[in-house]
């Protein structure tokens, strides 16, 4: 075998040597950023746990400023739901009546929200905040990072003025935020 063909093998070898090294480091980051993920069975958190801010979406409104808004006596503190780093969501319900409370560290949602779907201008909630009619949702942007109530309710029910209880329960949320 000719000193070029020697050269031209060595070269082959080294560029598959450096592919694999890629995909086994590759499949290495793969793995271990699987393992960070909570399963679909873990989602679930209790109301303990808290996004990697502090805040805890179940802590921000109270049983009694929440009841008048979903139509009843609401079972339990809410349920936390907890998904990923920075984020915290709480969900309450009575009967078919639905609030999720939502913190969202940073501005992006919020920003691409403000820019995409168009929403209603509402003030005085955080530094600023729209309503969203369609997903019956208000986002407010407070202190650099994102707010968000939503009012899942059956379209037949006597749920009053959901935006003006959505822009009450936000403002408390806000303050304590």
């Amino acid at each position: 075998m000719s000193s070029a063909m020697q050269r031209k093998m060595g070269a082959y070898k080294i560029i598959y040597f450096f592919i694999l090294l890629g995909f086994v480091l590759f499949l290495v980051t793969c793995s271990g950023a699987q393992s960070d993920k909570p399963s679909a069975t873990s989602s679930k958190t209790t109301q303990s746990q808290v996004s990697e801010s502090g805040i805890n979406a179940c802590k921000l409104l109270t049983r009694e400023e929440l009841e008048p808004a979903i139509g009843g006596e609401i079972a339990g503190y809410g349920e936390l739901l907890q998904h990923g780093p920075g984020n915290s969501e709480c969900l309450f319900q009575y009967e078919d009546n639905r609030i999720f409370v939502r913190y969202k560290a940073g501005t992006s949602s919020f920003d691409y929200n403000k820019i995409m779907a168009k929403g209603e201008p509402v003030s005085g909630v955080g530094d600023e905040a729209y309503w969203y009619p369609i997903s019956k949702t208000l986002e407010a942007r407070v202190k650099g990072n994102t707010l968000e109530i939503e009012m899942l309710f059956p379209p037949n029910s006597a749920s009053g003025d959901l935006k003006s209880a959505a822009i009450e329960l936000a403002k408390k949320a806000a303050s304590r935020m």
